[in-house]
């Protein structure tokens, strides 16, 4: 298994239509009442395996691009020179992909830096029957050692910081004591599901991937997921009432919402006011979800499955040019000493630099004279 220049376009054609697929079946609603968000957090996790481990199995099905990934292969290559220095196109643009990537991943940084000092400034405002209600809160989930409840004015949504020990910042809003349960409910629920670190690998995926569209994308429902499933658990065992009760203390953080925001990416939001369809969907959810049943599992289960096959079944595809060269321009700075032919059982050879696929010959009177002196292995039958 090696990486290639090829592998990696795979793993990056692949990684969208993942995303895709899910943007899909997120903004189902049916889909996700009858069985989840587990299929949903289960395909965004392969999509994420397959950008990381991008790498190309050996005797993978090799699609020959014969007109666009040729082009672009090869613009690509050509070589750049600036005072003297020689350097080729994919070059520069992988330099300035990742100076623009660590640009953004140092200003988040700095960023959240100032948001956490901003935090520290906070005083908790909350009453002391407030505070007795979140103790007791604490205590019925155990959480009373690991976080901590701050109250403030200058609070826009209830959040959540930190990934060991947390603190849960809460709008200083006349909240009734049920309301104010449920929102502490909802933001411990995130806590122990470890959003934070999710929400932090995932803005760090759209930062180094900045030029993807999909990588925002998936960003996006990734966040919005995040908050269907945590409003799931929290309501999972309540009654409609109580459903409706709960969806009543979200709707008063929104009627109540100044320009008071200090907020961060990273942190486990309770809700996005600017985005209110979103909102309107997970509502809808809410109040419809009926809880796990055995048929539903059992479905999740083989989608879950056929996910699965399709993640690993990507490894053995890749798409490769296909051109027959008329010059030894491909061959300049190749290091030859790896490269071989395959000669093909249905006839044609396979030409292979540095034990990578470049492009395929119906005849060896094609074939360059850089690669006159290179092994020539016939392909086994089946």
């Amino acid at each position: 298994m090696q990486i290639t220049f090829f592998s990696f376009v795979m793993s990056l054609l692949w990684f969208n239509l993942y995303i895709v697929i899910i943007n899909i079946f997120r903004k189902n609603d049916k889909f996700i009442i009858s069985f989840s968000t587990f299929p949903l957090m289960f395909f965004m996790s392969l999509s994420v395996f397959r950008l990381i481990f991008n790498f190309e199995i050996p005797g993978s099905t090799v699609i020959k691009s014969k007109d666009f990934f040729p082009v672009i292969y090869t613009f690509i290559r050509k070589p750049l020179h600036f005072n003297g220095s020689r350097i080729k196109i994919f070059q520069m643009l992988a330099f300035i992909w990742m100076s623009i990537a660590v640009i953004l991943l140092i200003n988040n940084i700095a960023k959240y830096i100032i948001f956490k000092k901003n935090l520290e400034k906070l005083n908790d405002n909350s009453s002391k029957e407030n505070d007795d209600l979140f103790h007791k809160v604490l205590k019925q989930t155990k959480m009373e050692n690991k976080i901590k409840i701050v109250q403030n004015e200058n609070i826009n949504s209830p959040f959540i910081v930190g990934v060991l020990k947390a603190k849960i910042y809460i709008p200083n809003i006349d909240f009734s004591k049920e309301e104010l349960e449920y929102i502490t409910l909802h933001e411990i629920n995130h806590f122990l599901e470890k959003d934070s670190l999710k929400k932090i690998l995932i803005q760090s995926i759209k930062y180094v991937f900045w030029w993807n569209p999909f990588a925002h994308l998936f960003a996006n429902n990734f966040n919005h997921i995040l908050e269907i499933q945590c409003d799931l658990k929290t309501t999972t065992s309540f009654s409609d009432d109580k459903k409706i009760r709960y969806l009543e203390s979200i709707t008063k953080i929104i009627k109540n919402s100044t320009n008071n925001i200090i907020e961060h990416s990273s942190v486990a939001n309770l809700l996005n006011i600017e985005d209110i369809d979103s909102l309107k969907q997970r509502f809808r959810i809410v109040l419809n979800y009926k809880g796990k049943r055995n048929l539903f599992n059992i479905f999740n289960i083989g989608i879950c499955f056929l996910a699965l096959c399709l993640y690993i079944s990507s490894y053995f595809i890749i798409i490769q040019p296909y051109y027959n060269p008329n010059n030894n321009e491909i061959y300049q700075e190749e290091n030859i000493n790896n490269s071989f032919i395959i000669e093909k059982s249905n006839g044609g050879y396979d030409i292979y630099i540095n034990n990578v696929f470049k492009y395929n010959i119906e005849s060896l009177d094609n074939l360059n004279e850089d690669l006159h002196d290179v092994p020539i292995y016939k392909e086994e039958e089946d």
